[in-house]
């Protein structure tokens, strides 16, 4: 199962890279975040409280940057383990330069859903998903304008 999507940011992309790439600051977007348990540049390890029908409880999850091209391409490997299942994403981001600012293009992939995530349909995933999605998005532009180094995203 594949998501992607695209978002639009005022700033260029050598302003807009040092945030997106860095897990530290990911993690003050993270959606329904309970608590972190180790972090740094290139990983993250949280909790988090999901709002899904077919889901409740907290997940562990650990975000791990496995490749880095500055200030172009990014690539994260999520790995996520509730009670009774786990589910592995793997996500690309490309970053480009539109002459106004930047150009964000996401795609993730579920690349293994075990135990009781293996029976709950893709669409259903996609439709969590896509919440999930967009409020990090959401939270990353509030992030990006509070940040000082980034100058304001508007």
């Amino acid at each position: 199962m594949q998501l992607s999507g695209e978002e639009s940011f005022h700033l260029p992309p050598g302003q807009l890279w040092p945030q997106l790439s860095d897990m530290q600051f990911m993690a003050r977007v993270i959606p329904d975040l309970v608590r972190i348990d180790s972090v740094d540049t290139n990983c993250l390890v949280c909790h988090v409280r999901p709002r899904f029908s077919f889901f409740s409880g907290k997940v562990k999850l650990s975000f791990d940057v496995t490749e880095k091209q500055e200030p172009g391409a990014l690539k994260i490997r999520v790995h996520g383990k509730g009670i009774g299942g786990a589910v592995v994403v793997e996500i690309g981001i490309a970053l480009a330069s539109t002459g106004q600012g930047s150009l964000v293009n996401w795609q993730g992939e579920v690349v293994e859903k075990e135990g009781l995530f293996r029976p709950i349909s893709d669409t259903l995933i996609a439709g969590a998903a896509g919440r999930i999605v967009d409020t990090l998005w959401e939270g990353f532009r509030s992030a990006i304008i509070q940040s000082p180094s980034s100058g304001g995203e508007d």
